[in-house]
């Protein structure tokens, strides 16, 4: 049979057709190669911890077996689930390392809430821990720690008094969880560059968030307790942010340089916790200066513990309930600026000026001050080393800011006030400088030398 005189033409054809087809595919996927991000289980720096069994020895052990393997500049990756770690807290020395819970979910959990009691208080404060950054640029990202006392510490040493630890500082801690921990999470250090806590989430916890030291920047992060119940060990929770002067005073401290400066606490929204941002600082020789505190929107609730605090028993007979203040500058601060926060509904004072002096307290916005009742309340600011005694300002009961005898040549000015049930300003302190929006909103003045002004075209 004669063959046709097409075939070779055609079938040639047909080769070329496929060897463009594939020289086009592989083009394609040589460029996409190219382009695509590497992930993350592709880089050689990445540690990755085994997968969480839901036993505590085998858990803390594929953990730690995981950090033994971290190098400076590498990462550590969680797998999805639950770990449980609880015991003492596993301790990070690796500088620059990256921690990273895994993007379906990684909870670190410390004690099932049946093993904690407030009987048990210190023995849990040894088996329920999590995790201490004690090295600069350290980061943890995207992890949930739950049902722990000590959930993240970044400093050194946990087990004795807390050691102020100077170094580079750098610490990145964002997009974590922080649900029912006593301790959420605590900074002890005199940082070179500051440490940023950014876009966490706290929710129903004892102590969310503590400062002793300097520098931290904590921004955008939402501190609420919608189950009060569920905070372990008192059942209420107390405080969102707390700014303090060390516990121990490093040398650098002693010499001059400032203990609990530079800190800047900005755009978090806190809600139904007892006491909102606190600041405290004790010590005449060592103020704390150039801090900001702005942009927060603060709404403070009444607490009423399941288990009620030894510490607070007998302060009113026949209350069960806890009670704070939204805002309180307490002790020796210099030179700070609170600007553009917004206060709802706290019982008392919107915001406390207890001792300091040159302070800025300017572009707040303050509303829904009721008087306190019972006075004073149990306070968890009035315990001694918290220096926050309602009692001396029971006169100003229902005021929008209080202004202490020793409070002196703090500027106030351009705050606005709704709905305040007493003064909107209560000054005993001398020489501050205030000047008010509205003719309608009332100053108080029993201080010396004050100057107190109301802006032109006041009215309402």
């Amino acid at each position: 049979m004669k063959r046709s005189s097409f075939t070779g033409p055609v079938f040639a054809g047909l080769l070329l057709l496929v060897s463009i087809v594939f020289l086009k595919v592989s083009a394609d996927q040589i460029k996409a190669e190219t382009d695509r991000v590497p992930e993350i289980s592709e880089m050689s720096d990445t540690v990755f911890v085994a997968p969480p069994t839901g036993d505590r020895e085998t858990d803390r052990a594929s953990i730690l077996s995981a950090l033994k393997e971290a190098e400076p500049g590498g990462t550590i990756r969680f797998a999805p689930g639950t770990y449980f770690m609880g015991g003492e807290i596993i301790r990070i020395t690796v500088p620059d390392v990256t921690l990273k819970g895994h993007p379906e979910g990684t909870i670190l959990r410390g004690c099932s809430k049946g093993e904690f009691s407030i009987e048990d208080i210190q023995e849990f404060g040894y088996k329920c821990n999590g995790l201490e950054l004690a090295a600069g640029g350290q980061a943890v990202l995207d992890l949930t720690f739950e049902d722990l006392f000590w959930a993240l510490h970044i400093g050194c040493c946990w087990e004795t008094m807390p050691k102020m630890m100077p170094g580079e500082g750098g610490q990145r801690i964002e997009g974590n969880t922080f649900i029912g921990n006593s301790n959420a999470l605590r900074v002890h250090g005199y940082w070179s560059e500051p440490t940023i806590i950014r876009n966490n989430r706290f929710r129903n916890n004892w102590h969310s968030l503590a400062v002793y030291g300097n520098t931290v920047h904590i921004l955008d992060n939402e501190i609420t307790a919608p189950e009060p119940r569920e905070v372990q060990g008192f059942g209420f929770p107390a405080e969102a942010i707390h700014l303090v002067r060390p516990l121990e005073l490093h040398e650098s401290a002693k010499n001059g340089r400032r203990s609990c400066e530079n800190n800047v606490v900005s755009g978090n929204y806190i809600e139904g916790i007892t006491e909102g941002i606190m600041m405290t600082a004790d010590l005449p020789d060592i103020p704390c200066r150039n801090n900001v505190i702005s942009n927060n929107t603060i709404i403070v609730k009444r607490a009423r513990p399941f288990v009620f605090p030894d510490f607070l028993t007998g302060n009113i007979e026949g209350d069960s309930t806890v009670v704070g203040v939204s805002l309180a500058l307490r002790g020796h601060w210099e030179n700070n600026l609170i600007e553009g926060n917004t206060i709802q509904g706290a019982e008392g004072l919107g915001i406390e000026i207890r001792g300091g002096t040159n302070n800025k307290i300017v572009n707040n916005s303050i509303s829904g001050i009721s008087r306190r009742k019972p006075f004073p309340g149990n306070a968890i600011a009035a315990i001694p080393i918290l220096g926050g005694d309602p009692e001396t300002w029971r006169s100003a009961n229902g005021s929008g800011i209080w202004l202490s005898p020793g409070s002196d040549e703090n500027e106030i000015r351009n705050n606005r006030f709704g709905n305040i049930a007493s003064a909107a300003i209560f000054i005993e302190g001398d020489q501050n400088r205030v000047e008010m929006l509205k003719e309608s909103d009332t100053v108080r003045d029993t201080g010396k030398r004050n100057s107190v002004n109301w802006a032109m075209n006041s009215k309402d």
